[in-house]
């Protein structure tokens, strides 16, 4: 998914376990996220990536960070 964001132009902005996964892809536009990244709507190519161990914590986050339009989770 990243491999396709990244053609489209998307720089990703990743929790410290997204940026272990990813910083390995070459090419891919990767910054590291910081807390103010959570619940922003960036209003450009810009997605915001953080990895959870269960979907109850996905949930949480959502609840606390999310805008109701555009969050997603990915398994």
């Amino acid at each position: 998914m990243a491999k396709e964001l990244n053609k489209a132009g998307v720089e990703l902005h990743c929790d410290k376990e997204a940026m272990k996964i990813l910083k390995g892809e070459p090419g891919l536009k990767l910054k590291a996220a910081v807390k103010a990244d959570w619940g922003k709507e960036f209003l450009a190519l810009i997605a915001a990536v953080k990895v959870v161990d269960s979907l109850d914590e996905a949930l949480e986050h959502i609840a606390k960070y999310g805008s109701g339009h555009s969050e997603a989770i990915i398994n």
